[in-house]
């Protein structure tokens, strides 16, 4: 998955579905999402559709202020202490691209 965005930008969030590799739904009752981004850190995911296991990560800006790849995961935590990242294989990739300035 690729998502990208502007460098001081807090719009689009973030929105993954989160599946088994087959395809199938998660069942998310009662557990916790976090978004781990390499190099600017883990950050808490609002559930926002449960039944289409579906995750939101809404931007601060200090999240966007340096452009660049950014590798991340999504990991989730179940009530019962087992845990499942997501994607199993390979990364989300985030690109924040430079803003343009006016200065000359």
């Amino acid at each position: 998955m690729k998502f990208e965005i502007k460098q001081n930008d807090t719009l689009p969030p973030l929105k993954v579905k989160l599946t088994q590799t087959d395809g199938s739904v998660l069942d998310l009752s009662g557990a916790t999402v976090k978004l781990v981004i390499n190099g600017i850190g883990e950050k808490t995911m609002v559930i926002e559709d449960a039944v289409q296991c579906i995750a939101r990560y809404d931007w601060q800006v200090t999240d966007t202020s340096k452009a660049g790849v950014y590798l991340a995961e999504v990991k989730v935590q179940y009530p019962n202490g087992t845990r499942q990242t997501i994607p199993t294989v390979g990364t989300i990739e985030i690109h924040i691209y430079k803003e343009l300035t006016a200065n000359v």
